[in-house]
Parts: C-alpha cells; structure tokens; sequence
C-alpha cells in the first residue's frame, strides 16, 4: 500500500512541476511539434472510424 502512495505522490509532483513549467512557457521546441502530431493522428482517426460508422450503418 505505501507504494501505491510514494507513486501517487510521485506522479502529483511530476504534475505540478509540468503546470509550473508550463506556465512560465519553458516548454521545449519539440513539444509543439508533437502536439501538433498528435493532433493530426486525432482527426485522422476520427475519420477512419467516422468512415467505418458509415459503413456499418449501410449493411455491408
């Protein structure tokens, strides 16, 4: 159980220091090329499964 709660605590220090951090604006260049990755990945997904629903919705 103590080690569920050291992770816990870990990982709430590690969100802090992200909301710090990104607050100042030290992000590192390479975020927002990811991010923006990311997101393209998202809406291309989304399509393909959109697409699939339409599919599914015609019976074949």
């Amino acid at each position: 159980m103590a080690v569920v709660i050291v992770l816990l605590v870990l990982v709430a220090l590690a969100a802090a220091g992200l909301l710090v951090v990104r607050g100042l604006g030290l992000e590192p260049d390479w975020v927002a090329a990811v991010r923006h990755a990311l997101g393209e990945a998202r809406y291309r997904a989304g399509g393909v499964l959109a697409e699939f629903g339409d599919w599914l919705r015609l019976g074949r």
